[in-house]
């Protein structure tokens, strides 16, 4: 192990980050080493912008591997180069996702299952509630 790394897996054990979070700072800096084909301590802020832009237009990381990797090697270059870490990096939008529905089948079980009308009725006005609330969200 190069002595740069094994300085990161003191300092980054001396803070008590856990067994995880280790290995994944490790991945994130050994891979910024495999892309950048040089040592890490000669790697300039317009590189590491070219590699987070590589992850994010050519991977197509998800928002929180993005975040990730920032992290780690965010905390390499602060902690064990002490230099500092001016990379400014545009994360994703978060994928905007549709609640779970309940099928047709599942709401007439539902309805069966009321004991009195006023249940019923309530039960009713809710689903019908939740139905315009999603076809006005998807339109």
């Amino acid at each position: 192990m190069s002595s740069l790394l094994q300085q990161f897996h003191d300092e980054i054990s001396l803070r008590g980050y856990s067994a995880r979070t280790r290995s994944a700072y490790l991945r994130a800096i050994t891979q910024l080493q495999h892309y950048a084909n040089q040592p890490l301590d000669s790697i300039t802020d317009e590189q590491l912008t070219a590699y987070f832009r590589y992850l994010n237009l050519e991977r197509h990381h998800s928002r929180a591997t993005l975040k990730l990797q920032l992290n780690g090697i965010h905390f390499f270059y602060e902690h064990v180069l002490g230099r500092d870490f001016t990379v400014q990096l545009s994360l994703p939008k978060r994928p905007h996702k549709l609640p779970q529905l309940l099928s047709c089948q599942d709401i007439a079980a539902l309805l069966c299952h009321c004991q009195n009308l006023k249940q019923r009725a309530m039960l009713a006005l809710c689903w019908r509630c939740v139905m315009v609330v999603v076809c006005v969200s998807v339109s």
